[in-house]
């Protein structure tokens, strides 16, 4: 059986920029969390703003653009174990959103050994995590700067499912090592 949600997504690019429109479709019985926010903390206070992904060259020389729970290493103890932020979309509902990030897209981790290079490739996949509400029945309800977001506990990545779509891009500027 399919999972219940889809993922579409219009990718573009500028002179500077790669620009990703998407939509999540929650089609489904029950609601999801969607792990597209970040939680940004300045002098002024803290607002919630669109995730932006994590970026990767594949060794197939794919960029992969990842918003969901990273794997967790388990060879690191935490003091305070992760968190992770969601929005949560109703089921029969949809979500629209978007995001940017200049070119050359920089890798995320891109270790500093040496100069970076820059490549172009021409196929690039997002990847948005969501984790059924059943599935973490903890997740606590916040308001961060007027906007409501969910807090998942430890574990929650043990549910997370990968929704993925993949599409031809001209002129994807990328850093390499």
């Amino acid at each position: 059986m399919a999972f219940p949600a889809t993922l579409t997504a219009n990718f573009r690019t500028t002179a500077d920029q790669l620009q990703v429109e998407y939509v999540v479709t929650n089609a489904g019985r029950e609601p999801l969390y969607v792990i597209n926010v970040s939680i940004r903390v300045t002098s002024q206070g803290a607002t919630v703003e669109p995730a932006t992904p994590r970026a990767a060259l594949a060794s197939t020389g794919e960029l992969v653009l990842a918003s969901a729970i990273p794997p967790l290493d388990p060879s690191i103890s935490y003091a305070v174990p992760p968190r992770f932020y969601a929005s949560r979309l109703d089921a029969g509902a949809s979500l629209k959103q978007s995001f940017a990030l200049p070119l050359p897209v920089a890798p995320s981790g891109l270790p500093p050994k040496r100069e970076p290079r820059e490549v172009v490739v021409d196929r690039v996949a997002f990847v948005l995590g969501v984790v059924p509400a059943s599935a973490v029945p903890n997740a606590q309800r916040q308001e961060i700067g007027g906007v409501e977001v969910w807090r998942l506990r430890p574990g929650a990545h043990q549910h997370q499912v990968e929704l993925r779509v993949e599409a031809r891009v001209a002129n994807l500027r990328v850093l390499t090592e």
